[in-house]
This record gives structure tokens, C-alpha cells and sequence, in this order.
């Protein structure tokens, strides 16, 4: 295991390379071996080990595809480098969940805000983050904005969107639902659930999605 690995999930390897981080896609041998370790063994899980790969690839070609149209949209990814095999390099970041931890309420009320910002000015662009696992797989960069840094799982098509907001996906993030004791910095703070939820509900409705989506492509 390489000395500055900083994390393995069900889908990459995570490297350190100081101001940067090194994303490597598992291959899904590996992917299986991460939810084998997490004592999930049955058959279902290969194949769900494959679909995660296989999404982490599609994911990465649609946003590199993205940016590649709409630089504008790079730093909101933190400036991802993209190589060959759904790897890339992009900025190293404060991770959202961390961020909670050494700011007052009212700051983190403000980065809810700003995550909620950025969900829509992606899908002004035609593309959302389906798990909204906004304490891990988003961060703070050194201007202070929240960009998505874990795109592994995004939708460019509007229905699912749409769909995936009418359900409240996110209310079954690990972000939300899990107790704040949990580790890895899964779950929002408490204090912090209610304001998430008026804001998510008030301005992530499938009403909002329906109206935003693709809105910056015919500006």
C-alpha cells in the first residue's frame, strides 16, 4: 500500500501528491474486494462491484466531455486533469465533511448554501451528482468555494434527475440519515439536518430541476 495513499472506495484509489491528488479507477476485482472487506460477500455484490466501475468510467468520460465544451466548469471539479481509463488528477481540497468540523454554525449554514449552488449551476449544465454525499464527495478549495470532487456517480440524463429529485435521493445519503457518531465523516451534524433539508426541499425540488436544467447552455 503506498505510504501517501489518502483513501480506497468502492471505486478509486486516492494518492497525494501534495497540492494535488492522483484518482486511479479499480479495477472490479478490486472494487469487490473493498465490499468483501466490509463483509459483504454475497454473489450480488460482483456484480454490483461492476456496475460501480463501469459508472465511475461513464461518469468521468461525461464530465471530462463536459468540461471539455465548458471550461468554465473545470474548477467547479477541482480542475480535474483527466488520463486514460476514468483516472485523473485534480486539486487537493479540504473535504466538506472535515470543513463542518472547524467552523461555526452559521459558516456551515453558508457552505449548505453553497453546495446547494453548486448542485443547480451543474444541472444548469446538464448533469447532477445522483448520491449527493455532499460531506465526502464534495470540499472546500483554497477560494473558499464547494466543488465535487468524487463524480463518480452523475446523471446527464434530465428524466432521472428529475425522478431522483421527486424521490428525495438525497434524504438516503449516508450524509443525511446516518448519526453523526459514525465514522469517516459520513453525516451531517445534527444541528445542521433541518437547514439542510429546508434548503433541499425549498430549492432541489424536481420543479427546480425541471426548470434549471440545460438553462446555461442557452444563455
Amino acid at each position: 500500500m503506498p505510504e501517501n495513499l489518502l483513501a480506497v472506495g468502492y471505486q478509486y484509489e486516492v494518492i497525494n501528491l501534495g497540492n494535488q491528488v492522483s484518482k486511479r479507477l479499480l479495477t472490479p476485482d478490486e472494487s469487490f474486494a473493498r465490499f468483501s472487506t466490509h463483509g459483504r460477500q454475497l454473489l450480488p455484490m460482483r456484480k454490483i462491484a461492476i456496475n460501480a466501475v463501469e459508472n465511475g468510467l461513464h461518469s468521468a468520460i461525461g464530465v471530462a466531455a463536459l468540461i471539455n465544451e465548458y471550461p468554465e466548469l473545470s474548477p467547479t471539479f477541482a480542475n480535474p486533469q483527466f488520463k486514460s481509463n476514468g483516472c485523473y488528477i485534480q486539486d487537493k481540497v479540504t473535504v466538506f465533511g472535515e470543513a463542518l468540523r472547524n467552523r461555526s454554525t452559521k459558516e456551515n449554514k453558508g457552505l449548505i448554501d453553497k453546495y446547494v449552488e453548486l448542485s443547480l449551476l451543474h444541472v444548469s449544465y446538464g448533469m447532477m451528482d445522483k448520491v449527493c454525499l455532499l460531506t465526502e464527495n464534495c470540499g472546500i478549495d483554497k477560494n473558499g468555494k464547494v466543488v465535487l470532487i468524487d463524480f463518480g456517480e452523475v446523471t446527464f440524463d434530465r428524466q432521472e434527475a428529475i425522478r431522483l429529485a421527486r424521490t428525495r435521493r438525497w434524504t438516503r445519503s449516508q450524509a443525511f440519515f446516518y448519526p453523526f457518531s459514525k465514522p469517516r465523516n459520513f453525516a451531517l451534524p445534527i444541528e445542521l439536518k433541518p437547514y439542510y433539508a429546508i434548503r433541499m426541499l425549498s430549492q432541489f425540488g424536481p420543479k427546480a430541476i425541471e426548470q434549471t436544467w440545460q438553462q446555461s447552455l442557452h444563455s
